[in-house]
């Protein structure tokens, strides 16, 4: 089986898996057998689970680690949302107002803690409170809190800093209050950071897709995809794919047509990704000192053609992309030079 063969048929096991009642699932026990590596490695083994049970393939012994997959991420998720409370105590204690993105913001969407493991704790706090909450966060007794923390929005493709403060809210987590985004707003960084990565990991195209599903009847579609120039066309793009490969129901809305607008060539890069095991790339530049390794980790940093689009800034037009992935190397292999050489002197 090919590797977009394999990709197609992961993404036919996952559409709808976000729901409380996803749709029949047609899926025989050696598809099964094909797709559960590749389900396991890019996080949605609780997703699977949840399409399976009450199926016949609920039976089969290859779905127990399925199971174990879905307790572990329940326990995981327990533990995320007792340091994100422990996060956000912290920060406020010093007066700093982080938002948070993506991780327990999201696990609303799905239908039990299980489905979807909850990572590290990405927070933003505004620019003029980031160095004064990297020193709290660094302190040894909040080590445990793993967070990623960000000034502003700018790693979202956002500088509207204050804009998106003010629309955000405070909601409920057991006694505490977490600052989340505006649903559109969360939802365009959460389709821009799925293609800043590639879309090389199912978990986060199935948040896309989830958060699209429930979408209120308020919501605003002009908001969500923005007038900035090219993220408008990313966010389409990234709702493209959820409809198509996913089978999100958007008809009647505004964003109906991105499946048809959508270039194929963003189609047959996730496929290809998805059909592939996922695992995260050594950073390159700490094999600098070990040629042998850093030889047999360059290929793995080839950029895709969703990754080199998004990072040079390009359209998602139906342009070639093979030039603009090797202007991407390009980029990248200058950024390492600088650094080596910024490292030497």
């Amino acid at each position: 089986m090919s590797v977009s063969a394999r990709g197609a048929l992961h993404t036919r096991a996952l559409a709808g898996s976000w729901r409380k009642r996803p749709p029949p699932l047609e899926l025989s026990e050696a598809e099964l057998e094909v797709i559960l590596p590749l389900a396991l490695s890019s996080g949605v083994g609780g997703l699977l689970w949840n399409r399976v049970r009450g199926t016949e393939l609920e039976k089969l012994e290859t779905c127990q680690e399925l199971v174990q997959v879905y307790r572990h991420y329940s326990i995981q998720n327990a533990v995320h949302r007792h340091l994100l409370k422990g996060a956000f105590a912290a920060l406020r204690d010093a007066g700093i107002e982080p938002v948070l993105c993506k991780g327990w913001s999201l696990e609303w969407l799905y239908p039990e803690g299980g489905t979807r493991p909850l990572g590290d704790l990405d927070l933003c706090v505004r620019p003029s409170q980031f160095e004064a909450a990297t020193e709290l966060l660094h302190r040894p007794e909040n080590g445990a809190f793993n967070v990623d923390l960000h000034s502003g929005f700018g790693k979202f493709y956002d500088d509207r800093t204050d804009e998106l403060f003010s629309r955000s809210h405070l909601v409920k987590l057991d006694d505490a209050e977490i600052r989340i985004l505006k649903f559109e707003d969360h939802l365009r960084f959460i389709c821009l950071h799925l293609l800043r990565h590639g879309a090389n990991r199912a978990m986060w195209l199935c948040d896309v897709a989830a958060a699209l599903d429930a979408a209120p009847a308020d919501f605003d579609w002009e908001l969500l995809v923005g007038s900035q120039h090219p993220q408008a066309g990313w966010v389409r793009g990234a709702i493209g794919a959820a409809q198509k490969l996913l089978q999100v129901d958007l008809t009647g809305t505004p964003a109906e047509d991105c499946a048809r607008t959508t270039p194929d060539w963003v189609f047959k890069t996730v496929l290809e990704e998805w059909g592939k095991v996922y695992a995260f790339p050594d950073q390159v530049a700490g094999l600098l000192k070990s040629p042998k390794r850093l030889i047999r980790e360059l290929p793995r940093h080839w950029p895709n053609p969703i990754e080199a689009t998004i990072n040079l800034g390009g359209e998602f037009d139906n342009a070639a992309r093979f030039p603009i992935q090797v202007r991407e190397v390009f980029v990248k292999i200058g950024r390492l030079v600088k650094y080596a050489t910024s490292s030497k002197s």
